[in-house]
Protein backbone atom coordinates (compact mmCIF):
# COMPACT_ATOMS: atom_id res chain seq x y z
CA UNK A 1 0.00 0.00 0.00
CA UNK A 2 1.28 3.47 -0.86
CA UNK A 3 2.26 5.60 1.91
CA UNK A 4 -0.70 8.15 0.75
CA UNK A 5 -3.40 5.42 0.88
CA UNK A 6 -1.95 4.66 4.26
CA UNK A 7 -2.47 8.03 5.66
CA UNK A 8 -5.73 8.61 4.15
CA UNK A 9 -7.00 5.47 5.26
CA UNK A 10 -5.36 6.45 9.05
CA UNK A 11 -7.46 9.69 8.33
CA UNK A 12 -10.67 8.03 7.85
CA UNK A 13 -10.45 5.66 10.79
CA UNK A 14 -9.68 9.04 13.31
CA UNK A 15 -12.55 10.95 11.43
CA UNK A 16 -14.77 7.75 12.48
CA UNK A 17 -13.63 7.67 16.26
CA UNK A 18 -13.85 11.47 16.12
CA UNK A 19 -17.65 10.69 15.11
CA UNK A 20 -18.16 8.39 17.95
CA UNK A 21 -16.70 10.70 20.32
CA UNK A 22 -19.85 14.01 19.64
CA UNK A 23 -22.18 10.95 19.14
CA UNK A 24 -21.45 9.70 22.68
CA UNK A 25 -21.10 13.29 24.29
CA UNK A 26 -24.52 14.22 22.53
CA UNK A 27 -26.14 11.29 23.39
CA UNK A 28 -25.00 12.38 27.57
CA UNK A 29 -25.93 15.13 27.29
CA UNK A 30 -29.69 14.56 26.00
CA UNK A 31 -30.17 12.09 28.59
CA UNK A 32 -28.57 14.46 31.42
CA UNK A 33 -31.17 17.26 29.89
CA UNK A 34 -34.36 14.93 30.46
CA UNK A 35 -33.28 13.05 33.67
CA UNK A 36 -31.32 15.46 36.05
CA UNK A 37 -34.36 15.70 38.36
CA UNK A 38 -35.14 11.55 39.12
CA UNK A 39 -31.52 10.43 38.74
CA UNK A 40 -28.67 9.64 41.44
CA UNK A 41 -26.35 12.40 41.26
CA UNK A 42 -23.32 10.20 41.17
CA UNK A 43 -24.88 8.96 37.51
CA UNK A 44 -24.83 12.51 36.51
CA UNK A 45 -21.44 12.90 38.22
CA UNK A 46 -20.39 10.14 35.91
CA UNK A 47 -22.07 10.77 32.69
CA UNK A 48 -20.52 14.33 33.05
CA UNK A 49 -16.75 13.22 33.37
CA UNK A 50 -17.38 11.42 30.32
CA UNK A 51 -18.91 13.89 28.78
CA UNK A 52 -15.13 15.88 29.30
CA UNK A 53 -13.53 12.61 28.23
CA UNK A 54 -15.46 12.93 25.36
CA UNK A 55 -14.35 16.26 24.60
CA UNK A 56 -10.95 16.03 25.39
CA UNK A 57 -10.19 12.74 23.24
CA UNK A 58 -12.21 14.91 20.41
CA UNK A 59 -9.77 18.10 20.78
CA UNK A 60 -7.08 14.91 20.69
CA UNK A 61 -8.33 13.23 17.54
CA UNK A 62 -8.93 16.46 15.95
CA UNK A 63 -5.17 17.53 16.52
CA UNK A 64 -4.09 13.94 15.07
CA UNK A 65 -6.42 14.81 12.38
CA UNK A 66 -4.51 17.78 11.66
CA UNK A 67 -1.15 16.45 11.96
CA UNK A 68 -1.95 13.61 9.12
CA UNK A 69 -3.48 16.17 6.86
CA UNK A 70 -0.05 18.40 7.10
CA UNK A 71 1.84 14.85 6.62
CA UNK A 72 -0.73 13.77 3.70
CA UNK A 73 0.42 17.62 2.10
CA UNK A 74 4.14 17.07 2.10
CA UNK A 75 3.84 13.50 0.42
Amino acid sequence: MAKIDKVKEQISLLKFWLGIAVAVLLALGGWIANHYAKAEWFIILGAGVIMILCVVLGIIISKKINYKIKELEEL
